[in-house]
């Protein structure tokens, strides 16, 4: 189904960009796809789902990073979180209808012998919109997009480590990772 190079990290745009702020994904994916230097350290897809074409995405690759938007109601739209796959935090497109909890997709590969992946890190946009069947992000989740890519491009430098700088912000009695603006 897809031609990739599974030696190489793969950055997964998951969404819908006809739905709203589900195009986050989708519209980080683009930008990145656009860059040649991205192009030549990672492989970038999208899926609309998190379904069974995830097994082969994931099989074989050294690291990967899932773009998906959440809506928590605890911070402001927009905001960037990014946290370990196995924590199994679901995400918007792991919560539809033949999605799978990237955790348990990660078991479900292992089980049944696939090389998952060492690493799978989620950045999540905080959406405020995933209601309205049109195209096009809402103003703080677009605005979100340029720092998601920028933190994309951070992710692929060597030596390969996890998302940073990250800081934590405390209010209100909720915790939210913020990418430095």
């Amino acid at each position: 189904m897809f031609t990739f190079d599974s030696r190489k990290p793969l950055v997964l745009g998951l969404g819908c960009d006809a739905v709203a702020d589900d195009g986050f994904g989708p519209a980080v994916a683009a930008a990145l796809k656009a860059d040649p230097l991205v192009r030549a350290r990672a492989d970038v897809a999208c899926l609309t789902w998190s379904g069974h074409p995830l097994l082969e995405l994931l099989q074989d690759r050294p690291r990967v990073l899932i773009l998906d938007v959440v809506r928590t109601g605890e911070v402001a739209p927009g905001t960037l979180r990014t946290f370990a796959a196995d924590l199994a935090v679901r995400t918007y497109n792991t919560l539809g209808r033949g999605s799978v909890c990237i955790s348990h997709a990660l078991n479900l590969g292992r089980h049944l012998g696939y090389v998952m992946p060492r690493r799978v890190e989620v950045m999540a946009c905080e959406a405020q919109d995933l209601e309205t069947a049109a195209a096009g992000l809402t103003c703080p989740v677009a605005e979100a997009v340029p720092r998601a890519v920028r933190l994309v491009r951070n992710w692929l430098e060597p030596p390969e480590k996890p998302f940073l700088p990250l800081r934590e912000r405390r209010g209100s009695g909720s915790r939210a990772w913020h990418a430095n603006r």
